[in-house]
């Protein structure tokens, strides 16, 4: 049990500490879901007995990030079963045709705050659960290096990026073949595992890399198909119809991810091609004379 232990802290599997990680997230999901409980109430869809609900459950959740914090390990079971309900109960309401309201309407009648407060608040809430699960093992330690850090930037920026992208594509119908639910939905997961990724490359290096390649390359083959590609919408086209400032945000996604993946592709390949030495056979046990 204690050589367990001991394995543990030597390989952590964040560039944070996982009890970190869950505390700032969880932070982030609270404050995200209150700003769209108070937009919920403003449109009048939330009804007295629900909005307490909504507060308890927030204060709830808020007092066993203090807890997990203060190391409680039964508060991470509470923190993240509260996580995963407030992102499926999200999801199901606004991320699927049929739902009290879909997130493209969403944006057309509240604006895009709304929708980019719903866009965060999912992974926000994925990262808190998944992160959890880490921090029941390994709460405080965490794995150094460069590479980590490089990583965790590059991920933290570009998941950042695809949401705020997503966010103007909701208002300009730009997915493509995808409805505006189904888009956001998948940049919501493209953020969340590129974020996991970053987080993920210092302590467990190829798991970390594989999820940051499989979410850049999520990222670039569509920026390519929508936007580079003849028929697409050109980056000046963005530009007029919702600002420069939305352009340069789909430019430096692109960026961003190319930087992600060449990187991570460099990483993976030095590690592959380190080739550890043979160990000499031990020698043989000399023989007695009779």
């Amino acid at each position: 049990m204690k050589a367990a232990y001991q394995h543990s802290h030597a390989r952590p599997a964040f560039a944070i500490p996982a009890r970190t990680v869950v505390v700032f997230s969880g932070l982030v999901a609270i404050a995200l879901g209150l700003l769209h409980l108070v937009d919920e109430v403003q449109r009048g869809e939330t009804r007295a007995p629900l909005i307490w609900v909504a507060v308890l459950l927030a204060g709830v959740w808020l007092l066993s990030l203090f807890l997990i914090w203060r190391g409680n390990r039964v508060a991470l079971l509470v923190a993240g079963t509260i996580a995963f309900a407030e992102f499926a109960t999200q999801g199901l309401n606004h991320f699927v045709s049929g739902g009290s309201i879909d997130l493209g309407a969403l944006a057309r009648t509240r604006g895009l705050p709304a929708a980019i407060a719903l866009l965060f608040l999912g992974p926000s809430c994925l990262i808190m659960c998944v992160a959890a699960m880490d921090c029941a093992a390994n709460p405080r330690g965490r794995a150094t290096g460069w590479r980590g850090l490089i990583a965790l930037g590059l991920s933290a920026a570009g998941g950042t990026l695809v949401l705020l992208h997503a966010a103007d594509d909701l208002h300009r119908s730009g997915f493509g073949s995808l409805g505006a639910e189904d888009g956001a939905f998948v940049a919501m997961v493209i953020a969340t595992v590129w974020v996991l990724g970053g987080l993920s490359t210092a302590g467990h290096l190829r798991r970390g890399t594989f999820f940051v390649i499989a979410a850049t390359l999520f990222v670039l083959i569509p920026f390519y198909n929508l936007h580079l590609a003849s028929g697409g919408v050109s980056l000046g086209k963005i530009a007029s119809e919702s600002g420069m400032a939305w352009a340069l945000v789909a430019a430096a996604t692109a960026v961003c991810a190319g930087l992600a993946l060449a990187f991570s592709l460099l990483v993976l390949g030095l590690q592959l091609s380190v080739r550890r030495r043979p160990q000499g056979k031990a020698p043989a046990p000399a023989l007695k004379k009779a």
